[in-house]
């Protein structure tokens, strides 16, 4: 199996005024959710290879908790800016641009792009993934093509559920 694990962005301040959307960085809720969910993720079975993040601070931000966690290095981290509020097209241009690369890669993004792409590619119905959730999608490892329906939902956490647990 292939495993894309798609990750929200932990919550951004909007505190300060001139920012613009892009520019926002997390809000001590942020900063205290990332490393937490960052830390349930390593204590997983899915634990991605590469990380590949939105250009906007607050995503930036988020990824790099993961990747101090995870130990990933610094050549398996990857910007890349079409994630930035990408919708659907955006998406399958990147998890197919993705496909030859690593086995598990995870992606950092924004609502409501990453609730819309976990819900097409595994067929799910979440309403609205809150800041930080975690959704681990395993996609057959001879996917040639991304399409609806070709993952299963097998992993996913909020930072909510983290504390019920």
């Amino acid at each position: 199996m292939r495993y894309f694990t798609i990750i929200r962005h932990a919550k951004s301040s909007w505190g300060v005024q001139g920012l613009s959307d892009h520019d926002r960085p997390l809000n001590d809720r942020g900063q205290r959710d990332a490393p937490r969910m960052a830390r349930w993720l390593g204590r997983t079975l899915y634990k991605p290879e590469t990380l590949v993040v939105s250009s906007a601070t607050r995503a930036q931000e988020t990824a790099c908790y993961f990747q101090e966690r995870l130990e990933i290095a610094n050549k398996n981290y990857v910007t890349d800016s079409r994630l930035y509020l990408a919708g659907m097209q955006e998406w399958i241009q990147v998890l197919e641009d993705s496909l030859q690369e690593k086995k598990h890669m995870a992606f950092f993004a924004h609502n409501p792009g990453v609730t819309n792409v976990i819900n097409w590619l595994a067929e799910e119905s979440l309403f609205d993934t809150p800041t930080c959730a975690i959704a681990v999608i395993a996609i057959p490892e001879d996917c040639e093509r991304i399409d609806s329906g070709i993952g299963k939902l097998i992993a996913y956490k909020t930072p909510k559920t983290l504390e019920t647990d």
